[in-house]
């Protein structure tokens, strides 16, 4: 019996084991039509006809379909959001007189209801007073909106007041000298009653930007629309800023104040 048979059979299995191993390695790359098996002493390459060829993606490197058809290639992430619903405002149109004949003689007041909760608790012919309650919060605090100061019923309002208030309109009147830019001077006497009422009723003005001056009339230019709010204002909101926006219905800069309370 030749000696050297079992060592031959070892090679030959060591060739088709190589064998397999380079036409797997040639199928992730690419099917060819020629063979090579190697081994120490042998040496071999033999011609293959394929019956049919699997299909391979070029673009997934994957065998099954075409890459014109490849889903990955097309695919888009699709993320879940939630569907915001479109919430309206109310709007609440105050009527100043009896007969309104212009929107001069009314006040309009609007609000999300997802926010808040807006309680009006009496109006004058100048002013509308509200309790309003944040929704978020379960905070209430009031609110006056005015078009020109009744300062009778604004001091009624404060001395009773026991929330957050905050005021804010046209007050049609100074505070200080550079307040009025133009026209005549600014006098003591004009200064008296807005000086009063925010001593006497504990109110500051606070942080603003945008226009100093709050009206024109193209030739005199004044700042009288203004923001003020009381002691337990500053109990409730940690943040208050008030913004003076651009007039575009109206000679007047309307004020705008954001508020941010404690957690």
């Amino acid at each position: 019996m030749d000696s050297s048979s079992p060592h031959r059979k070892g090679q030959q299995a060591e060739a088709v084991e190589a064998t397999i191993a380079t036409a797997e390695a040639q199928m992730e790359e690419q099917l060819n039509a020629t063979v090579t098996s190697e081994s120490p002493n042998l040496q071999n390459a033999q011609q293959v006809k394929f019956e049919w060829l699997p299909i391979k993606c070029n673009h997934y490197l994957m065998f099954g379909h075409e890459g014109t058809f490849c889903r990955k290639k097309e695919m888009v992430r699709k993320e879940w959001r939630p569907i915001q619903k479109e919430e309206h405002a109310v709007l609440a149109i105050i009527p100043l007189t009896s007969q309104p004949k212009n929107p001069e003689e009314e006040i309009w007041i609007a609000w999300r209801p997802s926010a808040c909760i807006v309680n009006i608790l009496s109006q004058s012919e100048q002013m509308v007073h509200c309790q309003v309650t944040q929704l978020s919060t379960n905070e209430d605090f009031c609110i006056t909106f005015q078009r020109q100061p009744l300062w009778t019923d604004l001091y009624d309002i404060a001395q009773e007041m026991t929330f957050a208030w905050s005021i804010i309109g046209d007050f049609n009147s100074v505070i200080y000298r550079a307040d009025r830019q133009g026209g005549s001077e600014v006098t003591d006497y004009e200064l008296e009653d807005m000086t009063n009422f925010t001593e006497m009723c504990e109110l500051q003005e606070i942080n603003w930007s945008g226009s100093y001056y709050s009206w024109t009339n193209k030739t005199i230019r004044s700042r009288i629309d203004r923001a003020f709010y009381n002691a337990y204002w500053w109990e409730t909101f940690d943040y208050t800023h008030t913004n003076y926006l651009t007039n575009a219905l109206s000679d007047h800069t309307p004020p705008s104040a954001s508020s941010f309370p404690y957690f």
